[in-house]
């Protein structure tokens, strides 16, 4: 989190879990994109029930399909294959997902707006 501002990083995050209800966002880059910003020495979600669910979501779908830089060294056929997997993957863990976003929203939505420094930042994914 950022430590100069943190009210923007929480905001932001409170962005992407609404985008992730909505289903603007896919719930795999929504997952990702938010525990991207956090450390894990950042107790952000602590007291947030069913957020572990967003890491194993992430990792499933890492261990499962090659990402970044690596797809590139795959065979075609075979990365078309793997990409094949990951609505399976994101389905298995879609409902639990989906509740560990609202619990973020509902757990953090009251701090983000009790504070007057809020500032909003905005993310166009896809």
């Amino acid at each position: 989190m950022n430590e100069e501002n943190p009210i923007t990083d929480m905001a932001y995050d409170l962005m992407i879990c609404r985008q992730a209800l909505s289903g603007e966002v896919g719930i795999f880059e929504a997952a990702k994109t938010i525990l991207s910003g956090h450390s894990s020495e950042d107790p952000w979600d602590k007291d947030i029930p069913d957020t572990e669910v967003l890491g194993d979501l992430v990792d499933a779908v890492e261990r499962e399909i090659p990402q970044g830089a690596a797809r590139q060294f795959w065979n075609p056929e075979a990365l078309a294959q793997r990409d094949k997997l990951q609505p399976q993957i994101e389905e298995r863990y879609r409902e639990k997902a989906l509740r560990a976003f609202q619990a973020i929203i509902d757990f953090w939505q009251p701090w983000v707006d009790s504070n007057p420094q809020k500032k909003k930042r905005f993310l166009f994914l896809g």
